[in-house]
């Protein structure tokens, strides 16, 4: 099996590294554009810290939306058994995750700051294939889960200062993709979409 990554897609995917002696993992949506990969860090997260004191990233090739649950809101989803996961490549202590389908080895090229956010390159120096992963068809249930995901963070760290109407867009999108997972998902990434759907609400206040 190969690993296969087009230029110019938007992918997702988990960055992986060692930070003050701890594992850490992040979702990322990521460019790849020959032999560079992009992505935007933004401010004021934990991942921000990471980016800039750290050069040595893994970029952990993942379909299950449950891992970028995990990792998304550690605090309230976080599986300790899915960090447990993982093995460690080479002297520099790099966390791979043993489910992944393969994995890109990245150091970190050049960060520019656009206010808002970096937009951060990469030199991708190695990558790696999981012999032993399986093979899942696609389904809609796990991109609408991530999208679910995607606008639950915003939520979260938003939620004081953003505008009522950009809200109820967030609110609006997270219930379109609801309806998806709720149609071409199994029972236990339901139960998964219930669990942020609750986080949701108790952050604004209506639990």
């Amino acid at each position: 099996m190969e690993l296969y990554i087009r230029d110019g897609v938007l992918y997702e995917g988990l960055i992986s590294t060692t930070y003050r002696g701890e594992q850490y993992f992040a979702p990322i949506g990521f460019i790849k554009n020959n032999n560079s990969v992009f992505i935007k860090v933004y401010k004021g997260g934990l991942l921000e810290e990471v980016v800039l004191n750290t050069s040595l990233f893994a970029l952990n090739i993942v379909f299950k939306p449950d891992y970028y649950a995990a990792f998304s809101l550690k605090k309230e989803l976080g599986d300790v058994s899915v960090s447990q996961k993982t093995w460690i490549r080479g002297q520099q202590t790099l966390p791979i995750l043993t489910d992944s389908l393969g994995y890109l080895v990245l150091v970190k090229e050049n960060i520019v700051d656009n206010g808002e956010y970096y937009d951060v390159e990469f030199r991708i120096v190695d990558q790696g294939v999981n012999s032993d992963a399986y093979i899942e068809p696609y389904s809609r249930c796990y991109g609408s889960i991530i999208e679910i995901l995607v606008y639950a963070t915003k939520i979260k760290a938003l939620r004081s200062r953003v505008q009522r109407e950009v809200l109820s867009n967030f609110l609006e999108y997270i219930d379109f993709n609801k309806e998806i997972a709720y149609k071409t998902c199994s029972q236990e990434y339901k139960s998964l979409v219930d669990k942020i759907l609750r986080w949701i609400r108790e952050w604004l206040g209506e639990e």
